[in-house]
C-alpha cells in the first residue's frame, strides 16, 4: 500500500516538472525564436565544456542559486552545491559529444537553448535558461533527461 502511495507522489512529482518545464519553454519560445548575442554570447563557451564534462566551467556560469534537474536530482540549489552535483553526473555519465539542436530568447533578457548530450551509448536532452543581467549571462536552469 505504501508503494502504490509512493509510486503515485513521485509520477505526480514527475508531471509537475514536466509541465513547469513546458511553461518556462512556452514563455520563451513567445519570443524571437532566435538568439542573438547580447555582450558575450556563452552558449559556444558551455557547448564545449558540456562536450568536455567540464563542471568546473560550467559552474562559472550558474547564477547564485539555479534550478538543477538531473536523473536521480531535482531542487534549486546554490552555485556551488549544483557545481559539485553536475561533476558528479558528468563522472557517473562520461559526456563525448553535445549539440545545441534549438536556441531562442526573450523580450525579458532570458535566453535558452535545447540539445542532445551524448554520454557513450546514452543519449539525454538538455534544456538551460539563461538570465542577462548587466552584460553578463547567468544559467537559471538547468535540465537533463536520459531520453
Amino acid at each position: 500500500m505504501i508503494c502504490i502511495f509512493q509510486k503515485y507522489f513521485y509520477n505526480l512529482h514527475v508531471v509537475r516538472r514536466f509541465k513547469m518545464t513546458l511553461l518556462v519553454l512556452g514563455t520563451v519560445l513567445m519570443g524571437t525564436g532566435s538568439m542573438q548575442a547580447q555582450g558575450k554570447d556563452i552558449i559556444p563557451v558551455i557547448e564545449k565544456a558540456l562536450t568536455a564534462g567540464n563542471s568546473q566551467l560550467i559552474s562559472t556560469y550558474f547564477a547564485d542559486h539555479v534550478n538543477l534537474s538531473l536523473p536521480g536530482t531535482d531542487g534549486v540549489y546554490s552555485k556551488e552545491q549544483a557545481g559539485a552535483i553536475l561533476k558528479e553526473f558528468f563522472t557517473r555519465h562520461k559526456p563525448t559529444q553535445f549539440k545545441v539542436t534549438h536556441k531562442g530568447k526573450s523580450g525579458e533578457g532570458a535566453s535558452y537553448f535545447v540539445g542532445t548530450l551524448t554520454c557513450g551509448a546514452k543519449k539525454f536532452s538538455l534544456y538551460v535558461l539563461l538570465h542577462k543581467t548587466a552584460n553578463n549571462s547567468t544559467i537559471k536552469q538547468f535540465q537533463v533527461e536520459e531520453d
